[in-house]
């Protein structure tokens, strides 16, 4: 029964519909100013009389898509020098499991380049220039401290 949230569905889908307008607000209105003074995280709570007029949750939304943006950049980088070394390697072997380019905890560097990738393209939609803030996860130690 705890699984069951059919009966609540129309209550998640109003917050969601409710976050997403805030979110996408570029000015910082009343509304926004309220959602920083009860949110129980200081330096969001700083943000609301900084004299800065952007709402804070649309920038740290830019942010966060010009980061992804950038790591893609760099790991499309290093995936072409790593090509690069194997076109002029002399030996056309395959290259040995033990060195194949793997991210520090054992994850191939094209699949961690894949995943980024799909992370950017599905946050921003340049179409609606709206921001699929489904994608944004508080830490469960922030989760438990924010309140909306």
């Amino acid at each position: 029964m705890l699984d069951d949230i059919s009966h609540s569905r129309h209550l998640i889908e109003a917050m969601k519909k409710e976050i997403h307008t805030f979110m996408h607000k570029k000015e910082k209105d009343e509304e926004i100013r309220r959602r920083l003074r009860q949110c129980g995280i200081r330096q969001l709570q700083e943000l609301t009389n900084n004299g800065n007029q952007r709402n804070p949750f649309f920038s740290l939304m830019e942010d966060a898509f010009n980061m992804l943006k950038c790591v893609c950049i760099r790991l499309e980088r290093i995936l072409a020098s790593l090509e690069q070394e194997d076109l002029t390697d002399e030996e056309d072997d395959a290259i040995p499991p033990e060195n194949v380019p793997r991210a520090h905890y054992g994850e191939l560097l094209t699949l961690m380049h894949q995943r980024w990738c799909r992370l950017r393209d599905s946050f921003y939609n340049a179409e609606t220039r709206t921001y699929d803030t489904t994608k944004v996860r508080a830490s469960q130690t922030e989760q438990a401290r924010v309140r909306f």
